[in-house]
């Protein structure tokens, strides 16, 4: 699984972490796609060891993550 994050220094609520996203979701996902994550859209910026970093997207389409299991 990787951690799906805001940019430092972008925290909401006290915390960078926006959710976990499946290891297949993110090899198949490039810069700039918009995913959507707990009701929000969010785009991807780059994907450092096991991590996404991600900025919102509102009101932008998006694609829906998968699971396996």
């Amino acid at each position: 699984m990787y951690s799906v994050l805001l940019p430092e220094g972008e925290e909401q609520a006290g915390s960078r972490r926006v959710g976990e996203l499946d290891e297949e979701m993110v090899y198949e996902s490039r810069v700039n796609d918009i995913i959507t994550l707990g009701a929000t859209s969010w785009g991807s910026s780059k994907s450092p060891a096991n991590q996404v970093i991600v900025t919102p997207a509102p009101g932008r389409s998006a694609r829906l993550p998968f699971w396996r299991g």
